[in-house]
C-alpha cells in the first residue's frame, strides 16, 4: 500500500522480482508460493489434469487445465491490480495470440 500512498522510496523497489513456480507432480490442484524477501510476486502453477466442460453444441469435451495463484506484496501493489494482471495472465494462455 506504501507505493498507492506515494510513500515508498525507490530504494525499496530495487532487486525486486516476479517468479513462476511450477509443482508438475500429479494431483497437485493448488500450489501457494510465498515470496522471498525482494520479490514483489510469485505465480504458482499447478499440475496439469483434464476437466470435463460443456462445448456450444450441448456436448462435453476434455480440456487440460491448471490453476494459477497470485502471491504479492500488499505493500508494492493493491489487490485490484493483481487481479487483472492474473486475468490478462488467464486471457492470454487461454487464446494466444496468434
Amino acid at each position: 500500500m506504501s507505493i498507492l500512498r506515494n510513500r515508498i522510496r525507490a530504494e525499496e523497489l530495487q532487486g525486486a522480482a516476479f517468479t513462476i513456480s511450477q509443482v508438475s507432480v500429479p494431483g497437485t490442484t493448488r500450489v501457494v508460493g510465498l515470496p522471498s524477501f525482494g520479490q514483489s510476486a510469485i505465480l504458482g502453477v499447478s499440475a496439469e489434469r483434464t476437466t470435463v466442460v460443456m462445448d456450444g453444441a450441448g456436448g462435453v469435451q476434455a480440456v487440460p487445465t491448471v490453476t494459477l495463484t497470485l502471491n504479492y506484496d500488499h505493500a508494492l501493489c493493491d489487490g485490484m491490480y493483481a487481479a487483472g494482471f492474473l486475468a490478462e495472465v488467464v486471457k492470454h494462455l487461454e487464446a494466444p495470440a496468434q
